[in-house]
Formats: structure tokens, sequence, C-alpha cells
């Protein structure tokens, strides 16, 4: 049988429409591909309170992974042959792993801060489920650590598996550092006086604690001795140092005797916390030769 010029045209018409159906199916299936999603969930109980100096303190997170693949999505194939469905889905006929790896970044120089298992190796689940890890994150701060608050952030990322797109997930972390009052004072203890005259001492105070402070002064002195300190309050930022003076007259009277005059440094938080408990003063004791 001979076939004429127009059927023979007809006939590869028709094989070039089915050729370019396979091709637009084949274009149409590597085309697909679906996404992947993080989810960071941190117990923040700890991290409500200021963080102990020089104390390790875990944070506990869950990590849950999951993707939009759709459970109708060649359910024929997952059914009946999975492997088949495996390699096409993900790349590999063998159950398939995701890896999250995670990280933190704009870690202050006074923090020690990591994660105790960085790097997650998790089965993908099913179309519609979950897959959830939990991992300690540990935060030890030291004393150069300032009392306020500072964030960090917790970056978690997975790479592309098969049809699985790359995806990561950001998160801010804040807490405070507890502080530590300290001070340090500069004077001299021994102060030889004379009758009428005014002497005065420079006290130098500095602070060594790790947030601003107020600093409030008082005299304990004998009556008959006239006092006077050049600051009742003064404020101070972190490794600050200010002077104040110490004036005191010996009453005429009074001669040949040694006495001891006090002078007492309340330290307060700047702002005043009104939750913050009552600090220790720093007592500073002059013996007076007169």
């Amino acid at each position: 049988m001979v076939l004429s010029p127009n059927l023979q045209a007809d006939e590869v018409k028709n094989n070039d429409s089915i050729n370019s159906i396979k091709e637009n199916n084949s274009s149409s299936l590597s085309l697909i591909s679906f996404n992947q999603y993080i989810e960071l969930e941190f117990d923040k109980s700890e991290l409500n309170k200021p963080l102990p100096i020089d104390q390790a303190v875990v944070v506990p997170v869950n990590v849950t992974y999951t993707h939009d693949v759709p459970d109708s999505f060649l359910s024929f194939l997952k059914n009946f042959a999975p492997l088949i469905y495996n390699k096409f889905l993900f790349g590999n006929m063998m159950p398939p792993q995701q890896q999250i790896q995670l990280t933190i970044s704009d870690q202050p120089e006074w923090a020690d801060i990591y994660f105790d298992d960085p790097i997650l190796d998790i089965p993908i689940p099913d179309p519609g489920k979950t897959t959830t890890r939990k991992v300690n994150l540990v935060i030890t701060v030291n004393r150069k650590a300032p009392a306020q608050s500072t964030s960090i952030n917790v970056h978690a990322e997975c790479n592309d598996v098969g049809r699985l797109k790359a995806n990561s997930k950001n998160h801010m972390l804040s807490f405070t550092p507890a502080f530590i009052p300290c001070i340090e004072v500069e004077t001299i203890s021994d102060i030889y006086t004379t009758p009428g005259e005014v002497t005065d001492v420079i006290i130098n105070i500095t602070n060594c604690g790790n947030d601003n402070v107020i600093i409030k002064t008082s005299i304990d002195a004998p009556m008959s001795w006239q006092t006077l300190i050049s600051a009742q309050e003064i404020y101070l930022s972190i490794n600050a140092s200010e002077e104040i003076i110490l004036s005191m007259v010996q009453p005429p009277e009074e001669h040949n005797g040694i006495l001891t005059i006090t002078v007492t440094l309340d330290i307060y938080r700047d702002p005043i916390h009104t939750y913050d408990p009552e600090y220790p003063p720093v007592m500073v004791y002059y013996t007076i030769h007169y």
C-alpha cells in the first residue's frame, strides 16, 4: 500500500504532536518543586531573668521541620512504587533525610554561645506531617558583659533535597546579663588636721561594674566637727571616674586626739530599678589625727 504525500504529511504532523506533548509533560515534571519550612521554638524562661555571670545557662529549643508536598502528589507511585517515588521526589531511592544547620551571628565577645548539637540529621516526614528535634542553646556570659539587653541572631538552614528547595529561618533572641555592682575608691586614710582650718580630702571613685550607676554619699562624723562633701549624688557610666572632696574643720577647743570619720557610698543602677535588691554600700573610713 502506497500512501499519498498528503497522508504522509498528516502522519508526520501527528507524530510531532505526540512528541511535543511528551516533551511538554517531561518539561512540566522537571519544573515541579516544593518548599521546606523550619520553625524554632525557644523556652525563654531563663532568658526572662538576668543571666548569672560565669555560669552556663541552658535554653531548650524545639526545631520543627516540614514541607508542602501534597499528599495526593503521585500517590499511585508512593503506594505501589515507593522507591521510584523517592527517586523522583528526593533524588534518592532510600528513605529521605534532611540536614539542618544551626548557627549564631552577632555574638558578643564577652559571651560563649553555642548549640550542643548544631547539625541535625532528621528524616523527611510524610506529606502533612512534621519532624521535631530538641537541642540546647548554651549561653555563658563573663564579667565583662554589660548589664544591658543584648540580641543575637539564630540562623537555621537546610539545603536542596531533590525537588525540595533550600530554605532558612532567622530568629532574634534577647537576654540581659546580671548587674555586678562594683566601684573602686582611691583616697588617703590618715588625715592630719589643724584647729580652725579647713582640711580637704580627695576621693576618686571609678565604676568598675557592668552598668551605669548612681552613687549617693553620706558622712558620719562627730557633731562638733564641721564636715561637707562636694557631691551628695554622682553619675558614673561604665569605667568612668569622678573626684569628690570631703571637707572638715577641726574644732579649736579639741586637741591631741584621734577619731574616725566615715563616708558611705551607696550604689544604685541608673536608671534605678524598683525590682533591684539593695546592694551593700562601700564604706570609706578616715582616721583623723588632731
